[in-house]
This record gives C-alpha cells, structure tokens and sequence, in this order.
C-alpha cells in the first residue's frame, strides 16, 4: 500500500529530471531501479547467459536517486572480460565520480530472500569500484 502511495510522487519527481528519464531508459532496454521497483532484469540474466558463452554484449542498469538523477553502471564483455564503468556524472546532488575497470565475471546468486548480481575478480586500476559492486533484488514474500 505504501508503494501505492508513494509512486505517483516517485513518477513525478523523475519526470522533473532533464536528464535520461525512467521511461526512456525502459524503453532502452535498460534494467531500471526505480527506488526498488526494478525493470528488465532477464536482460541483466540474458547478459550473464553471454558471459557463458563467450559473446560479445552491453547493458546498462540505471538507479536513480530520490531527486530523479540517474547513475549509470554499464557493463561490455568483449568475449573474455567485462569491462564495467560507474558514473554518476548526472546526479546533481552528490559527488561527480566516473570510474571504470575490468573483471574477469559477473556473477548471480540466488536466494530464497533475494537474487545477487555482483563482479569477480577485478584487476587493474579502480578495481576496487568492481569488487565493491552488488546489485539485489529483493523476493517479495
């Protein structure tokens, strides 16, 4: 019931931002975390599935912060390793920070409380950015 509520000030403020909206990011084919409401996750399953068989794909989640800025986690495999990019350059709250690495996996987890989705084995420069990378989304029960 809360969400019920919350949603039509939730679409409001996105549709405030001048930057990339939710809408369009979905439209996109980007996994959207809108506040907790998440969209187009078998695209995220569909780029694991790639990653397995060693072909060449992007995708792109966007979260967006309670103000409507969208920050942006990007991830390219080029058939041996995933390159991944952190940038929050359009959130005009917060720290401008662009960052990327690469990382030899992505993995997903399963539970009976929620999927994990997070990078193995960065190396390089940033690779802390990787290693520190989790998206969850929650099961509802």
């Amino acid at each position: 019931m809360k969400i019920l509520l919350l949603l039509p000030l939730i679409i409001s403020l996105i549709s405030c931002s001048s930057s990339y909206n939710s809408k369009e990011a979905i439209e996109r084919g980007d996994i959207v975390d809108l506040h907790g409401i998440i969209t187009n996750t078998e695209r995220l399953d569909k780029f694991i599935e790639n990653i397995k068989n060693q072909e060449k794909d992007n995708v792109r989640i966007t979260r967006y912060t309670i103000e409507g800025d969208p920050i942006f986690y990007d991830f390219t495999f080029n058939g041996t390793e995933v390159k991944y990019k952190y940038d929050n350059s359009n959130d005009q709250h917060g720290k401008r920070n662009v960052r990327s690495t690469v990382c030899k996996a992505l993995i997903k987890n399963t539970t009976l409380e929620a999927t994990e989705y997070r990078l193995e084995e960065c190396v390089g420069k940033n690779a802390e950015v990787g290693n520190n990378f989790r998206f969850i989304i929650q099961k509802n029960h």
